[in-house]
């Protein structure tokens, strides 16, 4: 290995994913408290040779649109990426935000609806006597029995939902405030349980009848059952993931955003390394303050050492437990090793499975329209049509989107070698193998596509038949994490007052799966530690935006 390169910084990002490259800009380009410049040296170290962590726009084949690997979508009342993105990004460059919509179908029995399914009564629902009646359900759609739920754990309790969705600006807020204290007040095993310690899945065994919780978790296309936090699966399923809500986009790709920040920390005098993996960081032994980071550089086999005041980790935990032992803070020797390390697995990993195929005509559109969206109880549970912009181009169908209970049905077939029979099968679907070994990306295997085609055949009518695709991509989110809550977020922040290293990112938000989640954690870094002001673009002028916890 080379002689390490040495180099000074004020401040060190780790990782140019949304929440380091944001961290960076703002240092680079706001200004503190007082209304002046920071006037610090910033460097943003990235492992990949990509820039945008979860946020990758692609074009998968010359002949298609972009398509979001990642994140695809925010929500209206995300304050800072729909600022950034209208207010800066906008009208600097050609990006636009718009609307991300889709015509929404509901497949059962081998039709797909326009309309959502609603539950429908048996015999042993009318005739159920017990508390938990079933015909209370009856004719109500998954959203109707969520939202239902959820209105009367809040009632019973003294909250009210529709006060919480009178102001959509402050609803987040108002959401975490009360998940510290909101108490589930029913007779039964849970009662006086604060509802943070209980899952979803509890309330609503508890709250439902049998069918009606099977209906639910059959066809919620984001497995409410699945969230270990009721307080924060209540904020998702009314708010976050209904039939009726309005999402926004960037078009030509989220990528665009982080494109913009990358150029804006270069045109200002940072750096953005890539290629650059952080293998350790020690204190500073020779007499100075600060830390000497270890950065292992792709592909060169060379080793750099950087020297910096401050260090910005903006990593997931997964990251973070692949630094080299030796690392401080995180030596097995350190006293403080446990603590940390106990607060950071609390970051509960959630998986995520995204499946593209690429098709030379919209074989759907004569069925579903243009841009169509289609729910099941699937596994590919749900599937995004996307038509190419172009008159030749080729047409994209995310053709599973699954966030939790079937990502092990899809990591099983993709790590298939034969059919069952000795017979062995090429990993690769086609020519994917090639295509994607060029950019990068995982190529979808050929039973995971022969899988995807017959379960999109049984959620169209008979009369449309799912052509072979061009290509087929697979991305496995399975590392993806959701922060704790409270307990966590402002800890690991700074973990400890009398060192300078930070921690940002989605994962030790509140927002865990939305850029803005990235974001505000980053933001309130800086705020707190770094003493900067809310950008001018950010309009704090009549009241302060809520950052989180």
């Amino acid at each position: 290995m080379e002689v390490p390169q040495l180099e000074n910084v004020d401040i060190a990002v780790i990782g140019a994913g949304a929440a380091g490259l944001y961290c960076t800009y703002r240092l680079l380009t706001g200004l503190d408290v007082d209304g002046n410049p920071k006037n610090v040296s910033v460097a943003v170290y990235e492992a990949r040779q990509r820039i945008g962590g979860r946020i990758n726009s692609v074009k998968l084949h010359r002949n298609s649109d972009a398509v979001e690997l990642g994140a695809m979508r925010y929500l209206p009342n995300q304050k800072i990426i729909n600022s950034l993105v209208e207010n800066v990004i906008a009208k600097a460059t050609d990006a636009a935000a718009t609307d991300f919509e889709f015509d929404s179908f509901y497949h059962e029995d081998g039709h797909c609806l326009r309309r959502p399914l609603s539950f429908e009564a048996t015999e042993s629902t009318t005739q159920c006597t017990s508390s938990k009646n079933g015909s209370r359900w009856v004719g109500k759609s998954i959203d109707g029995i969520l939202e239902t739920v959820v209105s009367d754990v809040l009632m019973a309790d003294g909250f009210s939902l529709q006060e919480l969705r009178n102001d959509p600006s402050k609803s987040h807020q108002k959401w975490n405030e009360m998940t510290q204290t909101l108490t589930y007040r029913f007779t039964g095993p849970y009662e006086n349980w604060l509802l943070n310690n209980m899952s979803l899945d509890q309330v609503l065994r508890d709250q439902l009848d049998k069918e009606t919780y099977e209906f639910v978790r059959r066809y919620d296309a984001y497995d409410s059952t699945y969230y270990s936090s009721a307080c924060y699966g209540f904020e998702v399923c009314v708010e976050d993931f209904t039939h009726n809500t309005k999402y926004r986009t960037v078009k030509g790709g989220l990528g665009i955003a982080m494109r913009y920040l990358e150029d804006e920390i270069t045109r200002v005098g940072g750096k953005v390394c890539r290629g650059h993996k952080l293998h350790a960081f020690v204190k500073n032994r020779t007499g100075a303050s600060g830390y000497k980071l270890i950065l292992d550089i792709a592909p060169r086999n060379t080793r750099r050492e950087v020297f910096a005041q401050n260090v910005i980790l903006c990593i997931p935990p997964r990251g973070i437990e692949l630094l080299d032992p030796s690392s401080h803070l995180f030596a097995k020797d350190s006293s403080r090793n446990g603590f940390l390390r106990n607060a950071l697995d609390s970051v509960r990993r959630i998986p995520g499975i995204k499946l593209y195929l690429l098709f030379k005509e919209p074989w759907w559109k004569n069925s579903l329209g243009r841009k169509a969206r289609t729910v099941t109880d699937l596994p590919i549970r749900q599937s995004f049509y996307l038509p190419s912009e172009e008159k030749f181009g080729l047409s994209t169908v995310l053709a599973s989107y699954v966030d939790m209970d079937t990502c092990s049905w899809w990591q099983n077939w993709q790590a298939k070698a034969d059919d069952g029979n000795g017979n062995k099968r090429s990993r690769a679907y086609q020519s994917s193998a090639v295509r994607c070994q060029e950019q990068g990306y995982e190529p979808a295997n050929s039973f995971v596509v022969e899988e995807l085609i017959a379960q999109l055949q049984q959620v169209h009518s008979e009369g449309v038949d799912v052509s072979r695709p061009v290509m087929a991509v697979y991305v496995d989110w399975s590392w993806k994490p959701g922060a704790k809550g409270w307990e966590v977020a402002p800890f690991t922040r700074r973990p400890f007052l009398d060192e300078n290293i930070f921690i940002a990112g989605e994962a030790y938000s509140d927002r865990h799966g939305w850029i803005e989640g990235a974001f505000c954690s980053a933001e309130l870094v800086i705020r707190e530690w770094f003493s900067m002001r809310a950008p001018e673009w950010l309009d704090e002028e009549e009241e302060p935006y809520y950052l989180g916890w």
